[in-house]
């Protein structure tokens, strides 16, 4: 995967996240739903311009987005399409892969608070 789909990857990641939709992030962006769709799926270039329009969306910079692990974004819930006898497992393993996502993301913040206590400056 080149950076660049990387990069959409986790803005599409983003929008799932944030619960928006292709036409709510369209709209912000004054352009067509079928315009922002381009942009996700590869056909249309990301040109700087339209990426710091994307991130002002999440209220993040370009090198949040960049910087954003894709480990620690949730994963695409299983589909509706998973045979029933598949569904409790598929299921499962979604619980079980956010509740790793948790562990990691509390562990991050323990250390980062650390870190941030250890650097206060002494008064």
């Amino acid at each position: 995967m080149t950076p660049n789909q990387q990069t959409i990857q986790k803005i599409r990641k983003l929008r799932e996240l944030y619960r928006l939709t292709q036409e709510k992030v369209a709209t912000t962006l004054h352009i067509t739903q079928n315009g922002y769709s381009k942009i996700e799926r590869g056909q249309t270039e990301l040109t700087l311009n339209k990426f710091a329009s994307i991130a002002k969306v999440f209220n993040m910079t370009m090198q949040e987005i960049l910087d954003l692990d894709e480990n620690l974004l949730l994963p695409t819930p299983p589909t509706a399409a998973s045979s029933a006898g598949n569904e409790q497992k598929l299921l499962e393993e979604y619980v079980k892969t956010l509740l790793d996502k948790i562990k990691l993301l509390e562990e991050k913040v323990d250390f980062l608070e650390k870190e941030l206590q250890q650097n206060r400056p002494k008064e």
